[in-house]
């Protein structure tokens, strides 16, 4: 898939001059192009279906770095910044805000359109990283294509196990031994529950198969 390929973009700008080569350019190159002509209007129109915002600072009823913020509130889509304000001070308050990117106007289209692809192919790879099942050890949580799955401790620990050996057969003594502990007064049958309730909760989000089970042998994790 190219980086045209379905990319939504939302430009926020109130020089019309400037927002109809922009879009032009953008739209040239393949790309949907959503525009606002100031500050109230991009926050009506940015959804996180957006894979890109091009925005513009200085803007009447609503600054860009207001917009800014309240994107950073609610997604993690990147946001270019056009600003004529070209101190330092400025990009870096930009950038600690949350913006990705900082173009000083006025300047090249070629620049500008390169930086719209980096910033499309950074969030390509992004998503693709996120697709599938997810274990993060850290906060416990398992994500599927980056929507959380709410699991209980037992179901973690058993999604956890098998997550860490994609592909290898685990017994049903192993995964018991690993998530319940010897001293446990539960029975391996615990965990042919569990991993029923694990693939439950996945089919409701859309995933089949998770946890194949292993004939004569107990589960494998499949992602």
């Amino acid at each position: 898939m190219s980086d045209q390929e379905s990319a939504k973009i939302l430009l926020v700008e109130d020089d019309r001059e400037i927002r109809e080569m922009v879009k032009e350019m953008l739209m040239l190159a393949g790309y949907e192009v959503i525009e606002a002509a100031d500050g109230v209007a991009g926050a009506a129109a940015f959804n996180p279906d957006f894979n890109l915002v091009v925005l513009d600072v200085e803007m009447p009823y609503k600054s860009g770095l207001e917009l800014l913020k309240e994107i950073r509130d609610k997604s993690d889509t990147p946001v270019l910044i056009l600003s004529s304000r070209a101190k330092i001070p400025d990009r870096v308050l930009g950038l600690d805000l949350g913006a990705d990117d900082y173009l000083v106007k006025p300047f090249e289209v070629d620049e500008l359109m390169a930086r719209v692809r980096a910033h499309l192919r950074r969030q390509k790879r992004k998503n693709k990283a996120a697709e599938g099942v997810q274990v993060d050890q850290e906060t416990g949580r398992v994500y599927l294509d980056g929507q959380p799955v709410e699991l209980t401790a037992r179901e973690f620990g058993v999604v956890s196990a098998l997550a860490a050996h994609p592909g290898k057969n685990f017994s049903r003594e192993e995964l018991f031994e690993r998530v319940w502990g010897h001293d446990s007064d539960a029975t391996t049958r615990q965990v042919d529950l569990v991993v029923s309730k694990i693939r439950s909760k996945f089919k409701k989000l859309g995933k089949n198969k998770v946890i194949a089970s292993v004939w004569g042998v107990g589960y494998r994790f499949e992602g």
